[in-house]
Formats: structure tokens, sequence, C-alpha cells
């Protein structure tokens, strides 16, 4: 009996000598900057009853590398196939409201999917990544007109949700999710 615990008393020294050689996992705090553009006016519809304005959104992504080692960058050394593959993924979720469908019905979602790849990151930098630029529409009647059915008179798109992956090899590094419950569409839901 001994003889057994010290067995198990030595693995276990040199599985936590061995943990403590390993690199530790990277990190990567992210922060969310949005960005807007000028909005523009534009009348249409039939006998111009309705008015649009369409406003560009995009984010504006700062990731810092908070570990001790170097993110290599795959662009350089991509003829290196045992080097990890660095990206950011993001996905907008956008709502989508229509000029006269019924208040209480429940607005599309569309899920935008973009990727980045990482430059080299070093040990406690920082870099930027811009997101692609989505198009945000606000559409409202003009003049005395109405739906008889009661739908709406004014249409908004707007962003419900924004989640952030820095990901390596399939690895999370880093997230951000705004708001929090984002999660609750799930990542690959369509």
């Amino acid at each position: 009996m001994k003889m057994a615990f010290s067995r198990v008393l030595t693995v276990f020294l040199v599985s936590i000598a061995l943990g403590a050689w390993a690199a530790p996992p990277a990190s990567v705090q992210i922060t969310v900057q949005i960005k807007r553009e000028k909005e523009s006016e534009v009348n249409n519809g039939q006998d111009n009853t309705a008015a649009v304005k369409t406003e560009k959104v995009s984010y504006a992504l700062t990731l810092k590398n908070v570990s001790f080692h170097d993110l290599p960058d795959l662009k350089l050394n991509s003829s290196s196939s045992n080097l990890p593959d660095w990206t950011v993924e993001y996905i907008f979720f956008v709502e989508r409201q229509k000029l006269g469908e019924k208040k209480t019905s429940v607005p599309d979602v569309q899920r935008i999917f973009g990727l980045a790849k990482l430059d080299t990151l070093k040990s406690q930098a920082s870099t930027s990544v811009t997101t692609k630029t989505i198009l945000l529409k606000t559409s409202n009647l003009v003049g005395a007109y109405h739906y008889e059915n009661g739908g709406r008179i004014k249409a908004e798109d707007s962003i419900a949700g924004f989640w952030v992956r820095v990901m390596q090899d399939g690895t999370v590094l880093g997230e951000y999710r705004m708001p929090s419950s984002v999660a609750q569409r799930g990542w690959e839901k369509e």
C-alpha cells in the first residue's frame, strides 16, 4: 500500500512539474467601438408615400494579447502547417422590421457573418480590426397615410446583438457578446 501511494504521488508531482513548463493558453481581450457613417434620406414607394433613411454601421475591434507569449502571423508563416490559425470571427444580429407588418409580429433577425485573419500579436500588444459595414434602414409613411390593419407606420432596422470570437484552430481565446444574452441565439444556428 505504501508503494502504491508513492507511485501515485510521483505521478502527481511529475504531472505538476510538466504542467508548469507548458505554455499557458493565449488570452485576448476585446474592446468594441461602434462606427457610424452619415445617414442618407431617400423618398420611395408609390406616390412618395414613404421616406427611407439609411445608415452605415461597423465596429472597430481592439484586440489585446494579455498572455505572455506572441501570437504568430499565419500569413507570414503559411509554409509551416503546424502554426496555429488565428482568426477573428463575428456575427451581427440585425432585426429587420417592415412597414405594414403588425407591431406584435416578431421581426426577422438576419445573421451577418464576418471573418478576419490576425497579424502577429506580440505579448501585451494590441491590434485593430474593423468589421464589414452593414446597412440599417429606417422607413416611415409620410403625410396622413396609415395602414388599415394597424400595421407599422415606422420600421427601423436595429442591431439586436453582436458576437465576436478570437479563435486559434477552433479554440476560443477571447470572446465579446453584446448583450451577453446573445449566446442564446447560438453561434451555428441559421
